[in-house]
């Protein structure tokens, strides 16, 4: 008679069955998501390092003789800065793309950093950018938390633009003014409209050189009116952001992609008590803070109590949630409309010194992993040191 199993039996070996499938498909699982993690930091390291990179090497050779341009933005809203900055800078630069048959190399760039719109690029009878209303560089995709995918879209559509425009004086490239009639005010000013950005035009996207020397950039800012249209036509929100179309398959734009999925861009400048004076009062030794180390400018919260009523931002600071400034020294153009760092406020009282340049400048800037695994980014800082 051969012997059966029990009911007893089966159901146990039924249940070390299913704890066995249970322990099985938990570790599976664990597996898993330490895969996908992995990756997603393997992912954001890589941005990380890109970026770091970049900006090292395009402010080694940081023009103090020429404007380093800033615009610092804060969202109330979304706690989130989306601040620019661009610069003139010396080093060894190349184009993405061919120009009249060849890469363009030169020694002079002027740089860009700042978010990209996201646009759709049309092509009629002129290359015309129509923008995706839902694709601004400071909206959101989603309004509400519960939304699908909130999280993903969030942060991994959001781009960071570099554009770099090479000086460079070559007859041949003909699609953008050259510098040889620069020395009259027409000339000048009639240089500016081929930077715009409206849907009338398309250059400080699309050309990665700027057909004139840096004197005769010089000469283009003296000039008041050049000066608000070149800012206007760099930092306007709107329009003088880069416009970078990821679906476009001529890919005009893809040039300016410095990394995809970025949410808060802040740049600040390093500063001590040194290197301020009292509102209104000349230079003094005597008029300074009372403070110890380095702080940084803009801060929503200048000595780190946690207490915002020494905000560089709104009224405690520059009266505004948005503003721009640029680093000179006494060779740099004057950019009317914009504060020189010596008119740059902190609190209510301390403004810098006038030959205020700061040492260093500090990026913080949050990446995301594009599967959206890191549902709030990873938050890095970054400082440029300058001798």
């Amino acid at each position: 008679m051969k012997k059966a199993f029990t009911i007893i039996e089966l159901l146990v070996a039924m249940a070390l069955l299913a704890m066995l499938i249970a322990i099985s498909g938990m570790v599976f699982s664990t597996a898993v998501k330490a895969h996908r993690t992995a990756n997603a930091a393997a992912e954001v390291a890589a941005k990380l390092f890109a970026l770091t990179d970049q900006l090292n090497r395009d402010f080694q050779g940081l023009r103090k003789d020429m404007p380093a341009a800033i615009w610092f933005e804060y969202d109330s809203n979304t706690g989130k800065r989306y601040d620019q900055i661009q610069f003139f800078a010396d080093g060894t630069f190349s184009s993405s793309r061919q120009w009249g048959g060849a890469s363009l190399e030169g020694n002079t760039a002027r740089v860009y950093y700042g978010h990209a719109n996201n646009v759709k690029i049309v092509k009629s009878t002129s290359w015309q950018r129509t923008p995706d209303a839902t694709r601004y560089y400071n909206s959101t995709y989603f309004t509400a938390k519960n939304t699908p995918n909130f999280y993903r879209e969030r942060g991994t559509k959001a781009i960071l633009a570099r554009r770099a425009h090479l000086s460079v004086q070559l007859s041949s490239l003909a699609t953008f003014p050259d510098a040889t009639n620069f020395s009259n005010a027409a000339s000048q000013t009639a240089f500016i409209p081929w930077l715009t950005n409206t849907s009338t035009g398309y250059g400080n996207d699309v050309f990665e050189y700027d057909n004139i020397s840096l004197s005769d950039w010089t000469n283009i800012l003296a000039s008041p009116t050049n000066a608000t249209q070149y800012l206007n036509t760099c930092f306007n929100n709107a329009t003088g952001r880069p416009g970078v179309d990821l679906t476009a398959s001529d890919g005009e734009s893809l040039h300016m992609v410095m990394v995809q999925g970025i949410g808060s861009f802040s740049i600040q400048l390093a500063y001590t008590s040194d290197d301020m004076r009292l509102r209104g009062v000349p230079d003094s030794d005597l008029n300074r803070p009372g403070f110890a180390g380095i702080r940084w400018w803009p801060s929503l919260d200048a000595n780190g109590d946690g207490n915002a009523s020494d905000s560089d931002f709104g009224t405690a600071g520059m009266n505004a949630a948005s503003f721009g400034c640029y680093m000179q020294f006494p060779s740099t153009p004057t950019l009317t409309g914009w504060y020189g760092t010596s008119g740059c406020l902190t609190g209510t009282t301390w403004r810098f010194k006038s030959d205020y340049f700061p040492k260093a400048l500090k990026f913080t800037f949050t990446l995301y992993d594009s599967n959206g695994v890191f549902k709030d980014g990873k938050t890095f800082t970054h400082i440029v040191y300058f001798n």
